[in-house]
């Protein structure tokens, strides 16, 4: 039984990596239509169009189930949605800019980042504030 596996493992490994590609790519179409669904207002026609026509090849790539078509499918798919996602971004924070009366992207800031919003940071009501602190040990208080 041992030397059986051993003997199909090769053929067990592309198996997996068949399927692993399969659940990959589905995966990438189901949230690229939730987010082309969500988000229809913010996404240029164009823009949609492109990643519509690019979702609708990775589908007939899975149907032909050729895993090397299915990995260069998700792959152009995902660098479809990448430029989605930075078209959406750009699209927000200029709506956000003009609605908040805030400084375009070219104009000064007083951070001195010209307008490049950082990463991660929060600047709502959810924003981290700067403080000095002092530990206090609870017996010298009590006295």
């Amino acid at each position: 039984m041992v030397r059986e596996a051993e003997l199909h493992a090769a053929d067990d490994k592309t198996t997996r990596k068949d399927i692993e590609t399969r659940n990959n790519a589905d995966a990438l179409l189901y949230t690229t239509e939730k987010m082309l669904r969500e988000h229809t207002d913010r996404i240029d026609a164009a823009d949609r169009k492109a990643v519509e026509d690019t979702s609708a090849e990775l589908r007939k790539a899975l149907e032909r189930a050729n895993t090397a078509d299915i990995e260069s499918g998700t792959e152009e798919l995902t660098q479809a949605t990448h430029r989605l996602a930075e078209a959406m971004y750009a699209s927000t924070s200029a709506q956000n800019h003009a609605a908040s009366g805030g400084p375009g992207p070219e104009s000064p800031v007083p951070n001195g980042n010209n307008g490049a919003d950082e990463p991660g940071r929060d600047t709502g009501d959810n924003a981290p504030i700067d403080a000095d602190f002092a530990v206090v040990d609870d017996d010298e208080s009590s006295e």
